[in-house]
């Protein structure tokens, strides 16, 4: 074995010191540090999330976490009898530091939701729908303050993404704050362009509706500095969708095709890293987000099963709920993994013992849920007397000088 000029150095540096740390007791805090070297993050814990009790018949969303670990979503009244159900009301939220806030100086009527949080200034994203037919009828960006008051302003178009400065994308346009407002994504084009994600270098991207006669001819897309580029799909597919982008250019969606002699469109998760396709769908029914370090969220199988994939590894997040979870409110089944921010939080929806009947039968009823990692600390007290000092980073030395690679033998 071969050393570097550092390595033989930092060899030398142990020999001469590990007895001189051994006669002193050096109480090694930056050397503990050290040997400490971080957390390991290979196991979730469920958070309990107190959302106000409004009515029986209630549903919880998540839409959004921040890499400071701040949630936005929507909390629904559901009414009715028999299976005749209508959603009443429909309120935004914000999570901060586990506390419940509604957001102030909405209108008393205002029905909608919290879809996105930027992560510097906690800027959130609302969408107003009609209260009658749930369609879409306005995009506020909401300024927080300390407690969750805070003013909005209208955008004047269907917004479906915040980024960490603020700036939004959307159904045929986008808006930079320094760039002089609200631009088309695509002038003088009668084909219609929506953006769906953005990420902080302003990059983003979504799917164009050719507005043809040939169905579901979608095509994904990316939008770099005013240029737009065409995400590739496999031959003999009829379109796709790109619905998330991380800061690497990593982009998730879908690719759809038509069976032969069928004529049920069916959805193939997938992956364009450095632009070249992957299908996900091995792994994956559905996929919703991306973090950062490449891992994604989404769900598969018949019942729905909550899933972080990452380096090809599908984790089914069901295997962290709780043994004896037997209360009214405790989760039976993890449905679907739906944001995955950087800290590795996982959000998604999931049902719960008092509407199992509702949600086994139409998946409706279902409630929010929150996975942390449970952190893990590696041990600085590598000579096990149980105290982390000098002799630990002595023993330290002696390990690594007693192995024979450390030699070249």
């Amino acid at each position: 074995m071969k050393f570097t000029g550092l390595e033989n150095k930092l060899k030398n540096t142990i020999k001469k010191t590990k007895g001189v740390l051994k006669s002193i007791g050096y109480s090694a805090v930056i050397g503990a540090s050290v040997l400490v070297g971080g957390v390991k993050a290979d196991e979730y814990g469920l958070e309990k999330i107190k959302f106000p009790i409004i009515g029986y018949h209630h549903e919880t969303h998540i839409n959004d976490i921040n890499n400071k670990g701040e949630a936005v979503g929507y909390y629904t009244l559901i009414s009715g009898r028999g299976g005749d159900f209508a959603i009443t009301l429909k309120k935004p939220f914000l999570l901060r530091d586990g506390i419940f806030y509604t957001l102030g100086y909405l209108p008393d009527d205002f029905f909608g939701k919290a879809t996105g949080i930027s992560d510097d200034e906690g800027d959130i994203l609302l969408r107003e729908e009609d209260k009658e037919t749930g369609e879409f009828k306005e995009s506020y960006i909401y300024y927080t303050f300390k407690g969750g008051e805070g003013n909005s302003i209208p955008l004047g178009f269907e917004a479906f993404d915040i980024n960490n400065k603020g700036h939004v994308v959307g159904k045929e346009h986008y808006r930079f704050k320094r760039s002089g407002g609200t631009k088309r994504i695509a002038e003088d084009s009668d084909d219609t362009y929506i953006g769906y994600s953005i990420n902080k270098y302003d990059v983003f991207v979504g799917v164009i509706d050719t507005n043809d006669e040939v169905p579901y001819n979608n095509i994904p897309f990316i939008w770099e500095n005013g240029e737009i580029t065409h995400l590739p799909i496999p031959e003999h597919f009829v379109g796709g969708s790109a619905i998330k982008i991380n800061n690497s250019n990593e982009i998730i969606g879908y690719a759809t095709y038509i069976p032969l002699r069928k004529f049920k469109l069916i959805y193939k998760p997938c992956i364009w890293r450095n632009k070249i396709y992957e299908d996900l769908s091995s792994y994956l029914d559905k996929i919703f987000d991306i973090n950062n370090k490449g891992q994604i969220a989404g769900a598969k199988g018949s019942w729905r099963n909550a899933i972080i994939l990452e380096n090809e590894i599908a984790t089914n997040l069901n295997i962290y709920l709780p043994e004896g979870a037997n209360e009214k409110d405790d989760f039976y089944r993890l449905s679907y993994a739906n944001n995955i921010n950087d800290l590795g939080w996982v959000s998604g929806r999931g049902c719960i013992n008092r509407y199992r009947t509702h949600c086994d039968a139409t998946g409706s009823f279902q409630k929010a849920f929150l996975l942390k990692p449970a952190a893990k600390t590696l041990t600085a007290d590598l000579n096990d007397d149980g105290i982390v000092n000098g002799f630990d980073l002595a023993e330290l030395g002696n390990q690594w000088l007693e192995k024979e690679d450390w030699y070249g033998e």
